[in-house]
């Protein structure tokens, strides 16, 4: 385990090793995934825009706990010099699926939190101002869509026009 968790930043990125993490932060030791957490602290958004990592990062906020929870939302919320992190996840095709699981587990688990409130507020904000992806993924209320199934109509004839 102690091998595991002393590289889980390259094993997250990794093809295979990104569900050995995953594997953990399910079925591991609160303590083993505290630290899991706390290794991807201050890189979820670079994490979140990985192909694999991404996945990791949903896993971290189903199963990281609350702090785990509010670590990442409070790193999505923050600013970096070149860009706003919840903008640009949103329009990555990756994070954009993490910014999903935040609303997600969220709204199961914190409905009236103060941080539900915030990222609920942020969400807004970009819809209001135009983005498409967030209008597009974060703010789709129906039934979720299988990942074949959504880019088979993901299509320049099927896609919605603004």
């Amino acid at each position: 385990m102690a091998e595991i968790l002393g590289h889980v930043c390259q094993l997250a990125q990794d093809q295979y090793g990104n569900y050995v993490v995953q594997h953990v932060l399910e079925h591991g030791q609160w303590d083993e995934k505290m630290e899991i957490v706390a290794k991807l602290a201050g890189q979820i958004v670079e994490m979140s825009q990985h192909k694999f990592a991404s996945n990791v990062v949903e896993r971290c906020l189903q199963h990281g706990g609350q702090q785990g929870r509010q670590m990442i939302v409070n790193e999505m919320l923050g600013q970096t010099e070149e860009a706003d992190s919840l903008q640009a996840m949103m329009k990555d095709q990756y994070a954009n699926y993490v910014v999903q699981k935040v609303r997600a587990v969220f709204r199961r688990r914190l409905r009236n939190g103060s941080t539900f409130q915030t990222f609920s507020n942020a969400l807004e904000t970009c819809k209001f101002a135009g983005l498409f992806p967030c209008r597009r993924f974060v703010f789709f209320t129906g039934p979720p869509v299988p990942v074949t199934e959504r880019m088979a109509h993901n299509t320049p004839e099927t896609r919605p026009t603004l």
